[in-house]
């Protein structure tokens, strides 16, 4: 059975410990198919400054060439194009890394909800961060406030 990945702020291909993960299941499943997808709220994507739809454009542009020219990219919120896809591909899984941000985790949420209904499971791993929030502690095992 494939898998799907789906790309969010994170568009590292090396060193990314949720696609890693992604791909260890997908060899577990006997499949080893990676379906890699990138969803594009066009109504948020018009409502970005032309600098950063510039950066967004080359960015994807890299990512990809890195994988083949084998990146999905819906032009839809990502509940929906999700489904979509995981349906095409006939994933049961969904990996994604996770977001702590306050719009990063509305849009996880939705978007597992979303899957959870169409039968199919979001997996979320790691952070799109260099360090995961909460993992640094002070000597007494209590997270910073101040830094």
């Amino acid at each position: 059975m494939a898998r799907v990945y789906w790309f969010r702020r994170d568009r590292r291909v090396s060193d990314n410990l949720a696609l890693n993960e992604a791909i260890q299941a997908a060899k577990a499943d006997g499949d080893a198919q990676i379906a890699a997808t990138f969803m594009l709220d066009l109504d948020e994507f018009n409502r970005m400054s032309l600098l950063r739809k510039h950066s967004l454009n080359a960015s994807l542009d890299a990512l990809g060439a890195k994988l083949e020219r084998k990146l999905t990219i819906r032009h839809q919120p990502a509940a929906a194009g999700l489904i979509e896809v995981a349906q095409a591909a006939g994933a049961k899984f969904v990996h994604a890394t996770r977001a702590f941000d306050t719009e990063g985790i509305a849009e996880q949420n939705a978007a597992g909800l979303a899957l959870r209904d169409a039968g199919i499971q979001l997996v979320l791993a790691d952070s799109y961060y260099s360090v995961r929030p909460g993992s640094v502690l002070k000597g007494d095992g209590t997270p910073f406030r101040v830094y």
